[in-house]
């Protein structure tokens, strides 16, 4: 996934000076659910549309993201057992990128954030399994290319109604990187991981 968009990166400019393109700005509601983890979002970005032999689409956003992962969820890192004894509540800010391959009204896209970054106060041992001086900061930043990230990523089926007006559905990957620091500020990084199914409406407004 992080190897495809590093791709779409280096396009998306040779896309901009293409001939026959279609540029629309896009507003879209969602949200996913699973037995480990909930999201709602709402973004705003832009789109650019192009019908060649194989038509696709290129898309960058803004997203405001509202996350809860449950409890009993397993924080992967090495050398420990660590879990969430409560559920915690994230808000971030990201940046995605996305593309679509279509053909009429059906298309194929997959989407992932590049940037986040995140508003969260520390956990401590009454929400997270873990030794009693130690407490758990959900990190601020992350990059596509950093370990123990707070970055998602999707993969869906689009369907599109009119030119204005279209419904995702797919699989949503999440992930919670979280900050470990005992009374010595001694400090490692661990995750958390959630797959979820996730519906979205995207509204686009041509340019």
């Amino acid at each position: 996934m992080r190897k495809l968009v590093l791709l779409l990166c280096l396009f998306m400019p040779l896309i901009s000076h293409s001939q026959e393109i279609r540029t629309y700005n896009n507003f879209s509601v969602g949200a996913s659910f699973s037995g480990h983890s909930s999201s709602g979002m709402i973004s705003y970005g832009e789109m650019v549309q192009k019908k060649s032999i194989v038509p696709f689409r290129a898309m960058a956003a803004l997203d405001l993201k509202f996350q809860a992962f449950n409890k009993n969820n397993s924080i992967i890192l090495k050398g420990n057992d660590f879990s969430l004894l409560r559920r915690i509540n994230t808000v971030n800010m990201a940046l995605p990128l996305g593309f679509e391959i279509f053909e009429k009204n059906i298309g194929i896209g997959l989407s992932q954030e590049i940037f986040s970054l995140a508003f969260n106060k520390s956990c401590d041992s009454t929400q997270v399994k873990m030794p009693s001086k130690t407490t758990a900061t959900p990190k601020r930043f992350s990059s596509i290319l950093s370990k123990n990230n707070s970055l998602s990523g999707q993969i869906y089926l689009v369907y599109t109604v009119s030119e204005s007006f279209a419904i995702k559905l797919g699989i949503q990957r999440e992930n919670l990187g979280l900050r470990f620091a005992d009374a010595n500020n001694n400090s490692q990084t661990g995750s958390i991981h959630s797959n979820s199914i996730f519906i979205n409406i995207r509204t686009n407004i041509e340019k």
